[in-house]
């Protein structure tokens, strides 16, 4: 190990570990795969079981509003105001099981059936590209990686380029709220300011109410009503934060982290710009070799038996993607970067009933992304240190400084 180890098996707030956890994950691995952690939870590492809890429906997701809720009293009674993220979260699917996770993705999968954005995709990606084409070197995260899924989503939704800046500070503050863990302080910071950027969403989905249009939001707003379906206007609102923050914040981190790996490993690189049709399965072996999502969390329903390991009603798991997908026993030579692995069953969307239902969305804008990048460059090479993010379970960048060689008139 480094300096700067982990003391413990599990310590994934070492700067090592965020770093580099795969190192840590083996070790987890081969030593207790799953592993009593001195934070109160499991953590497993091994594929063979992390798949089979990802689809093992006596484990259920960790219920992070009945979490707030508990607090919200504690809180009010020291100043500070919960509701509305309370209201903001309340109809997450990530943090719904049963009955209303169906019900919500029911309603998300009647009004998400046009799945022809390709056009609009590509039309961002040269949005963003053409005025870069002069510059020789540039944050590709500043630049590009962090601006591309927000405009396709926006997009997707209907909303208004105006509403963007309100947008992005709302998808900051669900993605310091969905991390791995969250302090007390930054709750309440959370909590704080979560309130404008709810406000804001609310008043544009009740614009939407009065002036549909041909978006993904305007249709949720009709099938909520045609199909029967009801959700209270505020759901609508969480449903409509959730679409935001879930199909933003782990595309920012899959591009940055898909283009980084490219550049430091530059015989696949070169490989891809030769063989430019391998990037379906290119794409496919930057997720698993470098998971965004790099945990997700379930909590036993009842009393059960994996691996060997009693779990009592309540335990709490946390579910290590990352590692399961550097798992040699599912992944021959796992910590080689291969774009033309074949089969590739990786666990970077999850699976069973809470698999992520933008998995393809995620895909697609990898794919167009990655191939006009490498189609209008000649070369692309980290110009500076890369600074990463400190997000233990959504694994990208702050910032990545590049120097590019572009193609002339591309």
């Amino acid at each position: 190990m480094t300096s700067g180890a982990p003391s413990f098996l599990w310590d994934p707030h070492s700067p090592a570990w965020l770093e580099n956890p795969y190192p840590y994950y083996a070790r987890l691995r081969n030593t207790d795969p799953i592993h009593a952690a001195q934070t109160g939870e499991w953590i497993v590492t091994r594929y063979s079981d992390v798949s089979r809890l990802l689809k093992d429906r006596r484990f259920l997701l960790g219920n992070k509003r009945e979490w707030v809720s508990r607090r919200a009293d504690y809180f009010h009674e020291r100043g500070h105001d919960f509701s509305a993220l309370s209201v903001a979260i309340c109809s997450f699917p990530l943090f719904l099981n049963g009955a209303q996770h169906n019900r919500v993705r029911r309603l998300i999968g009647l009004a998400w059936r046009n799945r022809d954005v390709e056009g609009l995709i590509r039309n961002n990606v040269a949005r963003l590209l053409v005025p870069l084409s002069g510059a020789e070197t540039f944050d590709i995260v500043a630049r590009f990686t962090d601006l591309l899924p927000e405009l396709a989503i926006c997009g997707i939704l209907g909303i208004p380029e105006a509403r963007y800046p309100v947008i992005r500070e709302s998808i900051h503050t669900i993605g310091r709220f969905t991390a791995l863990y969250v302090s007390l302080k930054e709750l309440v910071e959370i909590g704080d300011s979560i309130r404008a950027a709810l406000a804001a969403i609310t008043e544009i989905v009740q614009d939407r109410r009065q002036r549909p249009d041909d978006g993904l939001l305007s249709r949720l707003i009709v099938c909520n009503e045609e199909e029967g379906i009801h959700l209270p206007e505020s759901d609508l609102v969480s449903l409509c934060i959730f679409l935001l923050s879930a199909a933003t914040l782990t595309s920012r981190s899959t591009l940055s982290s898909g283009i980084y790996n490219l550049i430091k490993h530059p015989e696949q690189e070169g490989k891809l710009r030769r063989e430019p049709a391998l990037i379906d399965s290119a794409v496919e072996e930057l997720l698993r070799y470098d998971s965004a999502l790099q945990f997700a969390g379930r909590e036993a329903d009842e009393n059960c038996e994996i691996g060997g390991v009693e779990f009592k009603k309540g335990s709490q798991v946390t579910l290590c993607l990352g590692a399961a997908n550097r798992d040699p026993a599912a992944f021959p030579e796992p910590d080689r970067l291969d774009l033309a692995r074949s089969p590739n069953r990786h666990v970077a969307f999850g699976l069973g009933s809470h698999r992520c239902f933008g998995d393809w969305l995620g895909r697609i804008q990898a794919q167009i992304a990655i191939s006009e990048l490498l189609r209008r460059t000649r070369s692309i090479d980290v110009a500076e240190q890369p600074l990463r993010n400190r997000d233990l379970g959504l694994r990208g960048f702050e910032s990545l400084p590049v120097s590019v060689r572009w193609v002339e008139h591309g």
